[in-house]
C-alpha cells in the first residue's frame, strides 16, 4: 500500500499536465500513487493520462462527466489507498523535496491531522516569481482569510473521514477550499512547513474579470451558510461581520471595473447586514462627526453607483 496518495483533477490541459506529473515523479519520496482524474476533457488530455498511467505504474486513470474540481478531487479521494492525501492542480508543480518534508513533520508531532507549506507563485505573463503565505494554527486565523492551497496540503486519510469531503456545489466556486480547511481545522490540529514547496503557476485566463467576481460570489455564499459548531473561535457576529465586508469588497470591485448596477447591489447588501458596516472597516480614533460620515460611506457610495448605472449597463457575468 502507498503511505501518499496524491490527487491530480485535470480538464483540456494535456501540455501542462505533464509537467506537474514530472514534478510528482522527482519527489525524493517515492512510496506515493498518483490518481489523476480526468474531469471530462475533450482534447487530448485522456490520451496523455493513459500514457502516463502506461509509463509508470504508481499513477492511475479515473474519468468522469464534468462536474468541478472539487468534485474530482472527491473522486480521488475515495479511491485513493494512502493513510495520506496530498493534492496538485494539473498546472501547478512541486519541488523535489516538497512531500519529504511534509511527511517528516508529520512523523515528527503525531498529534498533527494535516500540514501545508508556502507558495511560490509565478506569473507567466510578467516572468516575476514571488514567495507567498503565512504560518496559519488556527480556525480563527482561517476565518479572516488566510488562504491555504490545496496544492500544498497533506491531510492524513483519517482527519478526511472525520471531516468529510469537499463542497461540490458551485455557487461557492474557488472557496470551496477554504470551506474544507476550516472543516478540517475543525477536528484536527495543523502545521506550516514555512518554505515555498509549491510553486503555482499563474496564466493570463487566471486573471479574467468573470473568474473574479465569480470568486468573491461564490466566496461570499460560503461565508453566510459557513457552520460554526465545533468551535469557540468564532461568533456568529464575527460571520455576519465578514459576510458585510466582503460585500463591500465586491462593491468595490465592481465599481473598479465599470459594473456600477453590480456594486450598487452589493454596497446596499453591506449595509442590510451589518449596518454599521462604514465603522466596522474604519480605524483609527474618530470625532464623532467622522464617524458619521463613516456610517454613511457605503450609503453614499452605492447611490453614487445606481446614477452611474443609468448611464452605463456594464454587467460583469460570473455563472452563479
Amino acid at each position: 500500500m502507498p503511505n501518499v496518495s496524491v490527487i491530480l483533477p485535470t480538464c483540456n490541459r494535456s501540455a501542462r499536465l505533464r509537467e506537474a506529473v514530472a514534478s510528482i515523479q522527482a519527489q525524493t519520496v517515492t512510496d506515493w500513487e498518483l490518481l489523476i482524474v480526468d474531469d471530462g476533457s475533450t482534447d487530448e488530455t485522456p490520451q496523455a493520462a493513459r500514457e502516463l498511467c502506461d509509463g509508470d505504474a504508481r499513477i492511475h486513470c479515473l474519468r468522469q462527466n464534468n462536474r468541478g474540481g472539487a468534485a474530482a478531487r472527491n473522486a480521488g479521494i475515495r479511491a485513493a489507498r494512502g493513510a495520506l492525501i496530498a493534492f496538485l492542480d494539473d498546472d501547478d508543480a512541486w519541488v523535489p523535496g516538497k512531500l519529504a518534508a511534509q511527511c517528516r513533520l508529520l512523523d515528527q508531532e503525531r498529534g498533527l491531522g494535516w500540514v501545508y507549506s508556502h507558495l511560490a507563485i509565478h506569473n507567466h505573463d510578467t516572468g516575476i516569481t514571488e514567495t507567498r503565505g503565512r504560518s496559519v494554527t488556527s480556525f480563527r486565523e482561517l476565518f479572516r482569510g488566510r488562504f491555504i492551497g490545496l496544492q500544498t496540503m497533506v491531510v492524513q486519510h483519517s482527519v478526511i473521514e472525520r471531516a468529510g469531503l469537499l463542497n461540490e456545489d458551485p455557487a461557492i466556486w474557488g472557496a470551496e477550499d477554504l470551506e474544507w480547511c476550516l472543516r478540517l481545522a475543525k477536528v484536527a490540529p495543523f502545521r506550516c512547513v514555512p518554505e515555498p514547496l509549491t510553486i503555482r503557476n499563474l496564466f493570463a485566463e487566471h486573471g479574467t474579470l468573470e473568474r473574479q467576481a465569480r470568486y468573491l460570489e461564490g466566496l461570499i455564499r460560503m461565508y453566510r451558510q459557513l457552520d460554526l459548531s465545533g468551535q469557540q473561535e468564532v461568533t456568529a457576529l464575527d460571520r455576519t461581520r465578514k459576510v458585510a465586508d466582503l460585500h463591500h469588497h465586491a462593491a468595490c470591485f465592481y465599481r473598479e471595473h465599470g459594473a456600477y448596477r453590480q456594486a450598487a447591489s452589493h454596497f446596499g447588501r453591506a449595509l442590510l447586514t451589518y449596518p454599521p458596516i462604514g465603522l466596522y472597516l474604519s480605524t483609527g480614533s474618530r470625532t464623532w462627526q467622522q464617524q458619521l460620515r463613516q456610517v454613511l460611506a457605503p450609503l453614499v457610495q452605492g447611490a453614487a453607483c445606481l446614477l452611474k448605472a443609468s448611464k452605463n449597463g456594464l454587467v460583469i457575468r460570473h455563472n452563479t
